[in-house]
């Protein structure tokens, strides 16, 4: 396609070595009802067919560019933010796919929507390896409209990067993103862009997710790791909600525990007191590991 050409979605579609999986989530971007976007798949310096494959597609819309070597699936989305020309932003992954209409039903409620709503997001299916369907965010959850920044931070990341369409322009105050993350980067960049901006709801299920076995995510000492990177990040948005900065906290602090880490995890627990001194369970998890060190 010319690749100057203006859209009104850029889709950024990261895949390294998923080429077995990767057709299924082209075919549902280029089964959208709405069809004025560009698809830029960035392979990541895969060494199976990907590239074979994303060029058996003849279709203007697609771009295909490749990191010379492995940089990781935040260089790689940014690379796909780079190269966009959309007005607003989507993202899809190699082992996901869409509703035929999660494109038009977003760019609609963007047009409907106040000028201070910079991301819709749309309800998620996760499916994971032994079957098991979840739904989120849940029916009846309390809060799926506008500042979500203390759902995030207590871990309730209602916002999966896959389910929203977000406007370009918000990445001059949101910046790019964090490539120091292995893990939870696309986390730390939508908590990123609720410290800037509001959120607008689809509670239609339009995005589809399947946890794979080879996801870096499901790697214990590395999702602890991220935490405490997202934490330290983060840490003066944390302190303007204490509820949620004791439920992160106390949760981080327990996990370095199980790792061995009590001194580092007893900090965290320390800090989930000082938030909500009331809190008799964030008492009673401190002066447990306090006895345990002595």
């Amino acid at each position: 396609m010319d690749n100057s050409r203006e859209v009104t979605v850029s889709i950024g579609l990261p895949t390294y070595n998923r080429a077995h999986l990767l057709s299924r989530a082209i075919e549902s971007v280029l089964a959208q009802s709405f069809t004025d976007f560009e698809l830029i798949v960035v392979d990541d310096g895969s060494t199976d067919n990907t590239e074979e494959l994303v060029k058996s597609f003849q279709d203007r819309r697609i771009r295909y560019l490749k990191h010379e070597n492995n940089r990781g699936l935040m260089a790689s989305r940014n690379t796909a933010l780079r190269e966009s020309h959309g007005k607003y932003l989507a993202f899809q992954d190699s082992d996901d796919w869409w509703h035929p209409d999660f494109l038009k039903e977003s760019v609609r409620i963007f047009d409907e929507a106040p000028k201070m709503i910079g991301c819709v997001y749309s309800r998620i299916e996760k499916k994971y390896m032994n079957g098991e369907l979840l739904v989120l965010p849940k029916v009846g959850d309390s809060i799926t409209n506008g500042n979500l920044l203390s759902d995030f931070l207590s871990g309730g990341y209602l916002v999966t990067l896959q389910a929203v369409v977000m406007k370009k322009q918000c990445l001059d105050m949101v910046g790019y993103f964090d490539e120091d993350f292995q893990v939870f980067g696309d986390a730390e960049f939508i908590i990123r862009f609720a410290e800037h901006y509001e959120f607008a709801f689809n509670p239609n299920v339009r995005a589809f997710l399947e946890v794979q076995g080879d996801s870096i995510s499901r790697n214990k000492k590395k999702r602890v790791e991220a935490r405490e990177l997202l934490y330290q990040k983060h840490k003066k948005s944390f302190e303007r909600y204490p509820h949620a900065h004791a439920r992160y906290v106390a949760h981080l602090g327990m996990s370095l525990t199980r790792q061995g880490a009590r001194r580092r995890g007893l900090v965290y627990l320390r800090s989930a007191v000082k938030s909500r001194p009331w809190h008799l369970g964030y008492w009673l998890r401190y002066l447990k590991i306090a006895l345990l060190l002595g």
